[in-house]
């Protein structure tokens, strides 16, 4: 035992010191972040699916198209979406309203709508 106690604090602090370097080694994280033989060669952008296709934006819809036509798999899960999607998807609600009263101005909103 040292003097006044210092030697327990250090060995604490030692104590500390490997349980952190313990914990820090168990992070967690996605499987596609890791980075090991099967993924070190793997290059990702860190960009938009939408800038990521805009230079092939064309050949990929030619493709899916022959895919459509092609497969019975493709063709099922195209009708599945437009036979469950209802309507014509979003649109645009206007709520102009008018100063006095509050109400919603029908004329204005109809023309904003068109």
């Amino acid at each position: 035992m040292a003097v006044f106690g210092f030697g327990r604090v250090g060995g604490l602090r030692r104590q500390l010191q490997e349980a952190q370097t313990r914990n820090a080694n168990l992070q967690r994280m996605y499987a596609a972040a890791q980075n090991n033989r099967l993924t070190s060669d793997w290059i990702s952008q860190a960009t938009s699916a939408d800038s990521e296709i805009r230079g092939s934006i064309r050949m990929l819809r030619n493709r899916a198209r022959q895919l459509v036509r092609d497969s019975d798999f493709a063709k099922s899960a195209l009708r599945a979406v437009k036979n469950n999607v209802v309507g014509t998807g979003i649109r645009m609600q206007a709520q102009v309203r008018m100063q006095r009263g509050g109400r919603l101005a029908d004329d204005i909103n109809r023309r904003i709508e068109e």
